[in-house]
């Protein structure tokens, strides 16, 4: 019998709920690639020459595998109060995936663990506008953050 039976599973059942979150997140993934491409075509047509484009017309595939693991190693970081070192990774991970919020939210989390509360507030108005591959929950998850700060 295992040491902890409880522990293995928790384990588990962790497991198995990111393994859902990332199975959901590849289904969506067919519809965001139509968008992105409509976006894309959009931003070619729209953008002046010598203007920018849009950050989130961007399209491709996006490896959520590596996306979940940068989220785990900032995670670790943050828990162990490495918060320079986890606010570097987190901004890394905002610029690597810029339609996703995950990165945002942990420079948010580390800010508000800071007990800077006004910049944690800022960094979730900016992930919020983020698209997210269209999942409403995460969206849901940020505007939850910004009323529980005060915002």
């Amino acid at each position: 019998m295992p040491a902890n039976p409880g522990k293995n599973r928790s384990a588990e059942k962790q497991k198995k709920k990111r393994a859902a979150a990332q199975q959901a997140r590849k289904a969506r993934t067919v519809a965001q690639k139509a968008r992105d491409a409509r976006l894309a075509a959009a931003a070619e047509t729209e953008v002046p020459e010598g203007a920018a484009p849009h950050p989130f017309a961007e399209s491709g595939e996006v490896d959520y595998d590596a996306l979940d693991e940068a989220n785990e190693e900032i995670a670790k970081l943050i828990k162990k109060k490495s918060f320079d070192d986890a606010e570097k990774k987190a901004r890394e991970l905002a610029d690597r995936f810029p339609r996703h919020s995950d990165g945002l939210q942990r420079l948010a989390e580390i800010h508000e663990r800071r007990g800077d509360k006004k910049k944690a507030l800022e960094v979730l108005r900016e992930a919020v506008k983020r698209p997210n591959d269209g999942d409403e929950e995460v969206t849901a998850e940020i505007e939850g953050a910004i009323r529980r700060l005060g915002g």
